[in-house]
């Protein structure tokens, strides 16, 4: 700990991906825990990041570090649309959205099936950036969800596909 906190720039160099973790869960300064993300970024400390992201607080940042991370992230949040946790699926897919890579379709459109429906509209929304003809009949498909929310997400996505002629 420095003088007037944690010495982020120390921990970079020392590669402390476990000091700077515990940086992100327990300082109270945003600056501060986005520092430390940054860092996590630059030693490539994807699934540290990943995990990172059951804390909706953090979630903005985190999906605006994947997807400037870019190519290097899609693998580690593919893998992230498995977990369990919501707010990890619903970042993955978003992060993965904005990268645009299109590995990440199959694995999305498998994921829109899922009993949460929190985790079916992050995975509709992702497919309302991708587009494309799978994209659009997964979409046409979830209009009918039971779910007016999940429904109404896939019609708004799908609209999004059709009005930029994807």
């Amino acid at each position: 700990m420095g003088l007037f906190g944690p010495n982020i720039n120390k921990m970079l160099k020392e590669k402390d991906a476990a000091g700077l973790k515990k940086v992100v869960l327990e300082n109270q300064n945003i600056k501060t825990r986005t520092k430390a993300i940054e860092a996590l970024a630059v030693l490539k400390e994807t699934e540290t990041l990943t995990s990172l992201m059951t804390d909706p607080s953090l979630l903005p940042i985190l999906v605006t570090i994947f997807a400037q991370m870019g190519d290097e992230a899609v693998e580690p949040l593919i893998k992230a649309l498995s977990n369990e946790d919501y707010y990890i699926q619903g970042g993955a897919a978003t992060a993965l959205s904005l990268i645009g890579d299109y590995r990440a379709l199959d694995p999305i459109i498998k994921k829109v099936n899922n009993k949460d429906s929190r985790a079916r509209i992050s995975m509709i929304v992702a497919l309302g950036k991708f587009g494309g003809e799978d994209a659009k009949d997964t979409l046409r498909k979830a209009s009918r969800d039971k779910n007016l929310e999940v429904s109404n997400a896939a019609m708004l996505a799908l609209g999004e596909i059709l009005n930029k002629g994807m």
